[in-house]
């Protein structure tokens, strides 16, 4: 109870790896590719890759769907 995130997608957010969730984070932000990669210091397809990880993981509809579901995860609520 209490939690923004569908009850069946919280085994599978406990499988990302610290980077897939920061890049998570940045993009649940509303960042682009581009400006999580320089923040995180990696290159912009390094992030793609960690977002594609992160789909296939999570079993999202692409990268709409992941969106979404880092809005939940780490959009602020007020």
């Amino acid at each position: 109870e209490g939690w923004r995130v569908p009850a069946d997608r919280i085994a599978a957010l406990r499988s990302l790896s610290r980077t897939e969730v920061a890049v998570m984070r940045f993009l649940g932000w509303g960042r682009a590719n581009k400006d999580i990669a320089s923040l995180l210091n990696i290159h912009e397809n390094t992030v793609r890759t960690h977002l594609n990880n992160a789909i296939g993981k999570l079993d999202v509809d692409g990268s709409r769907g992941l969106a979404c579901l880092a809005g939940l995860l780490f959009h602020p609520v007020e």
